[in-house]
């Protein structure tokens, strides 16, 4: 009787464990190219593709094997960075070949193309910012496989020495080239200003035509007036400071969208990515 008790309570158990609504437990998905010893794999641990789609994405993914490794990762970790992320994942997995991957981060909210090696000639810190520019309002509709799809589409039109489409890079150096053109125009205003303001010599004087001033002992020893000369040499300089600011400003990084890339050690690499 205790044993059948027992038989019970375990079938019961073991319903209950089935029947309890839980995360799926997720395979990753791999394949690798006819031609080549590269890979392709998905990694969904944001469980956030179903099966179907991750079979298509394999299947579109395939083509860029032909040049290195290819892996599509989803994360929800906020603990690291996305391009630390994807490079400490590379270099479990391939080392130091040749790999692209697309990483759709749900935990911070931001997808991130991260290339190495001889891909990272193809698919520059630029190409891979363009590419996020052009994909993370997928990711904002919550459409993740449209958003992997159009960005391995990228990928492999770059690969294959294909252009794509870059429109908030010419953007943003339009909007960089009438920064500085105002600048430029507000620093010859100022130093216009400066080498036509009447001299030392002008304001001091009584009898003169131009200005008609009065100045005491106190306010002479107190104020200093520069002289042509010395306006004049001041001149490029001001061009020069207005030069380093506008440097300054613009080197310093931020913004909504990431770069980066790394050049030293065994591997080169690149990297970009956007918030969504």
């Amino acid at each position: 009787m205790r044993k059948l008790l027992q038989y019970l309570c375990t079938i019961l158990l073991f319903c209950s464990i089935m029947l309890i609504p839980g995360s799926r437990c997720h395979a990753y998905n791999y394949a690798s190219h006819p031609d080549t010893d590269y890979t392709v794999t998905v990694m969904d641990n944001a469980l956030l593709l179903d099966q179907t789609e991750e079979k298509d994405l394999l299947q579109n993914m395939l083509p860029i094997a032909e040049h290195g490794h290819v892996l599509l990762l989803t994360s929800d970790r906020t603990d690291t960075d996305c391009e630390t992320e994807a490079a400490t994942l590379c270099d479990q997995l391939f080392g130091d070949e040749n790999a692209v991957v697309f990483l759709i981060n749900i935990g911070i909210r931001e997808i991130y193309v991260y290339a190495r090696g001889d891909m990272s000639d193809s698919i520059t810190s630029g190409d891979a910012r363009s590419i996020a520019d052009n994909v993370y309002r997928y990711a904002s509709k919550e459409d993740y496989f449209t958003c992997a799809d159009r960005a391995f589409t990228q990928i492999n039109s770059l690969l294959k020495g294909d252009s794509i489409a870059q429109p908030m890079k010419y953007i943003c150096n339009a909007l960089l080239a009438m920064i500085l053109a105002l600048l430029l125009g507000f620093g010859w205003v100022c130093i216009n200003a400066y080498r036509y303001r009447p001299g030392q010599h002008l304001l001091l004087n009584r009898s003169s035509k131009h200005v008609k001033a009065s100045v005491t002992n106190a306010e002479y020893t107190d104020t200093h007036f520069l002289t042509e000369a010395e306006l004049c040499s001041e001149g490029p300089y001001l061009a020069l400071y207005l030069l380093r600011v506008l440097l300054s400003f613009f080197g310093g990084g931020g913004g909504f969208s990431g770069s980066g890339s790394t050049g030293g050690g065994s591997s080169r690499s690149s990297g970009g990515g956007h918030k969504f």
